[in-house]
């Protein structure tokens, strides 16, 4: 029993979730011209989105709503989902409903965006807002 009580503690200190500020993306991604929206809120994840993550990107996300328009959450770095991370993600697509807040997923890797799509996620979020590559994001921006 304690055991698996180290091992539920241990993976939800795996995940990090953090803010990203413009400067660190555009320095990231060494591009000088990058911009996004005004109103454009970016959080990466990083590690296997499940249980203890879950409670930790609703405390991260908490602060941002009625002050977004935009929000990206960046999953390049989650290597596995499972359904506690998907209804954890439901959960934030209700909230940004909630608030007109556009939620956009960039990067999920392969077995993370075919969950996301089983899920139903993909439909409800948009396939517009769904995207491969962060500097996706201002180039539909621009185009909308």
């Amino acid at each position: 029993m304690l055991a698996a009580l180290l091992f539920m503690k241990r993976m939800s200190e795996a995940v990090g979730i953090e803010r990203q500020a413009h400067d660190a993306v555009m320095e990231e991604l060494d591009d000088a011209d990058f911009t996004l929206p005004a109103n454009t809120v970016v959080f990466a994840m990083e590690g296997p989105f499940f249980f203890g993550a879950a409670a930790r990107l609703e405390s991260a996300l908490e602060v941002i709503h009625g002050h977004t328009e935009i929000l990206v959450l960046r999953l390049e770095k989650v290597p596995f989902i499972d359904a506690t991370g998907l209804q954890s993600l439901w959960d934030l697509l209700d909230n940004c409903k909630r608030h007109k807040t556009r939620l956009i997923l960039c990067g999920a890797r392969p077995n993370v965006f075919e969950k996301l799509r089983r899920a139903g996620l993909v439909g409800q979020v948009g396939k517009l807002n769904v995207v491969d590559r962060i500097q996706q994001i201002a180039t539909d921006m621009i185009k909308k």
